[in-house]
């Protein structure tokens, strides 16, 4: 999509563990599970995403969707951080649930 326009936006997935997590142990764990080859094979097909594993095979529907494949936005995100209490503020004010 938005080809011939501004090209396509480019979502990030992103994980860690919290300052004040009961079992930092057991999230670094977990994490460092969700980062092997096999899990990130998996995510990458059930999800449509790029996985953060290099040399991790893709399928044909994701590899199409590579940066050298796809025009891709240039939007720089952490501008919409800072329309983000206006846009909730619309929101509540127009009743959207």
């Amino acid at each position: 999509p938005n080809q011939a326009d501004r090209g396509v936006h480019v979502n990030i997935s992103g994980a860690g563990v919290l300052a004040n997590a009961p079992n930092p142990e057991n999230a670094q764990a977990y994490l460092e599970f969700l980062a092997s080859q096999e899990v990130q094979t998996e995510f990458a097909a059930a999800n449509n995403e790029f996985p953060v594993v290099p040399d991790t095979p893709l399928p044909e529907r994701v590899q199409v969707m590579m940066p050298e494949n796809l025009k891709t936005d240039t939007l720089d995100l952490t501008l919409l951080g800072v329309h983000n209490p206006a846009a909730v503020r619309i929101a509540d004010e127009s009743g959207w649930p």
